[in-house]
């Protein structure tokens, strides 16, 4: 890398401090071993495959000083940016603790792919990036896309990547009206997490007995494994169903008569003995 100019290089919102790393190692042509040996002394293990990227690393503070002079972004601008740029504050260069950790993807939040043509579009490049999963970003109205959050299923099989979701409109209209809810309501991503649990117990009962589930799984399931179809698709078929029930519980007016409701049935149960 002696040879090689400074390249600027600027991260993306969310994005993984390993995606990071693995996309300036790309800039500059060499791994990301290579890389983090360069600015983390030669102690880094070669450990990162496609599969680890999935994963996360965690720099001591001298290590994010060269970074960020290697990348030519202040180190102010890539804490914002990186969630977890500043999680390895107790890596020291002198003592126990090495200056680049790695931890897998399942120590870490969830992960996904970025869509590719904003990533594109942002980078000037046609390296991939991950993000950590937020609901504002799952699905890209703009290309039409849901990206899929990275799985590892076994030690060889890495599943990543984007369901084309032209054929299924209605998932683009339901987030639609989900993201002025996210916006105005901090609890609604609780509220969705619940939705989304209620909804998936339906599907576990009887997603084959439904009409519209199956039609929308054929609609995209073109753009997943063979094999897995039903498991990674079922966030996506039943988007429209979680964003409805999200929208009950988020409303103030629903949750004051549930609580009216409870109250009443307690005192009933109370005048009767139940309590």
């Amino acid at each position: 890398m002696a040879g090689v100019g400074v390249i600027r290089l600027a991260p993306l919102a969310g994005e993984t401090t390993l995606s990071f790393v693995n996309r300036l190692a790309v800039r500059y042509e060499v791994t990301v071993t290579g890389l983090l040996s360069a600015v983390a002394g030669p102690g880094v293990r070669g450990v990162w495959g496609k599969s680890c990227l999935i994963g996360e690393v965690f720099l001591a503070p001298a290590v994010r000083r060269r970074l960020a002079s290697l990348c030519q972004i202040p180190e102010s601008h890539l804490a914002w940016a990186l969630p977890s740029w500043e999680e390895g504050s107790d890596a020291k260069a002198d003592g126990d603790q090495p200056n680049a950790r790695f931890a897998s993807g399942s120590t870490v939040p969830a992960v996904m792919l970025g869509c590719r043509l904003c990533t594109a579009a942002r980078t000037d490049a046609p390296c991939s990036a991950r993000l950590y999963s937020d609901l504002r970003s799952r699905i890209c109205v703009r290309h039409q896309c849901w990206s899929l959050d990275s799985l590892a299923l076994d030690r060889v099989t890495l599943v990543e990547g984007q369901v084309g979701l032209a054929g299924v409109p209605e998932v683009i209209r339901a987030h639609q009206r989900l993201l002025p809810l996210l916006r105005r309501r901090g609890s609604c991503e609780n509220a969705f997490a619940v939705a989304q649990a209620v909804v998936a117990s339906w599907w576990d009962a009887r997603w084959r007995d439904e009409v519209l589930w199956p039609a929308r799984l054929g609609r995209v399931c073109a753009d997943l494994p063979e094999g897995e179809v039903a498991v990674l698709a079922r966030d996506v078929v039943t988007y429209p169903e979680a964003v409805a029930v999200t929208t009950v519980l988020s409303d103030r007016l629903w949750r004051q008569r549930v609580l009216e409701d409870t109250r009443g049935q307690n005192a009933a149960h109370a005048d009767r003995g139940v309590w």
